[in-house]
């Protein structure tokens, strides 16, 4: 299993992205565009070419669930995501 490498240039915001998902109050369910804009919040100037891969980055690390095409679960977040959290979303 390949593990994302964080520890290249331009790292820190992801290090931060990382523990701003686990705190209290962190999104637990996000489409692609809260996604970006969430993270926009973290890297103002993040492209959203790097917006999915950072999300794909996390789905093999395990800290994000792809529920569907565009809709992310934040698994570090406590207590943990109730299915229904994600179903609104979903049609």
């Amino acid at each position: 299993m390949n593990t994302p490498d964080f520890a290249q240039p331009g790292a820190p915001w992801k290090f931060e992205a990382l523990k701003q998902l686990r705190v209290p109050n962190a999104p637990r369910v996000f489409t692609a565009a809260q996604w970006q804009q969430w993270l926009g919040r973290i890297r103002p100037e993040l492209s959203e070419l790097s917006a999915r891969a950072f999300a794909s980055d996390l789905t093999h690390g395990k800290a994000l669930h792809k529920i569907s095409q565009g809709l992310y679960q934040n698994l570090l977040v406590q207590p943990a995501v109730h299915p229904m959290e994600a179903a609104v979303h979903l049609r």
